[in-house]
């Protein structure tokens, strides 16, 4: 008789991803100090899946999201070591990622990224997106948008962002005059939901 969905689990150990490798359903599990790593050598492609841990895609590491769901209650690590080596995430479908989990941009400019291929990406009013990096594409945000390491940018490459009405836009300054910022070069930007600013 056919089973559940599968489960992956680093138990106190690392399940490590290299080359090119998939997985369709199931969860992805981190737990007793366990770690999940997408090596830099290639692509882990992820369909419908519920991510339960950190995952970290370290320097040249990529991931591919497909289906029209994603159970995110852990983090998505993207380059947080800040290397050079560009990283990124592409959703190749309309995808709705639900639950109550993260997306660090950790690299800044083009070593950390976000892709959408010609479709939209929706954010769960308990998502959070973090960090410095880039996007490219079509995205809806309903949770919360928190730019800077702790202070910086994330920069829309083209496309469009839209703040839906349970958004937050969480903003820091320093006595200088800076400030986070989501900054489109290009593209569209449409405001919803509220802005919160910490000196």
């Amino acid at each position: 008789e056919g089973g559940g969905p599968g489960l992956l689990v680093a138990d106190g150990g690392t399940v490590e991803f290299s080359s090119n490798q998939s997985l369709n359903g199931g969860v992805l599990r981190a737990e007793n100090g366990g770690q999940l790593v997408r090596l830099g050598n290639g692509t882990l492609t992820i369909s419908d899946l519920t991510l339960e841990g950190d995952l970290d895609l370290l320097p040249g590491g990529n991931m591919h999201v497909n289906g029209d769901s994603l159970v995110n209650d852990g983090a998505v690590l993207i380059n947080d070591s800040a290397s050079t080596t560009n990283s990124w995430v592409q959703f190749n479908g309309n995808t709705a990622v639900t639950g109550t989990g993260r997306f660090l941009l950790g690299g800044g400019g083009d070593d950390s990224q976000m892709f959408t291929n010609g479709t939209t990406v929706t954010f769960g009013p308990d998502q959070r997106l973090e960090g410095e990096g880039r996007l490219t594409g079509a995205w809806v945000h309903n949770g919360t948008v928190e730019p800077g390491l702790p202070i910086g940018s994330i920069v829309g490459n083209s496309g469009s962002f839209t703040f839906g009405d349970s958004a937050v836009f969480e903003v820091q300054t320093d006595g200088a005059g800076s400030g986070d910022r989501l900054d489109y070069t290009s593209g569209m930007v449409n405001v919803d939901g509220e802005v919160r600013v910490a000196l």
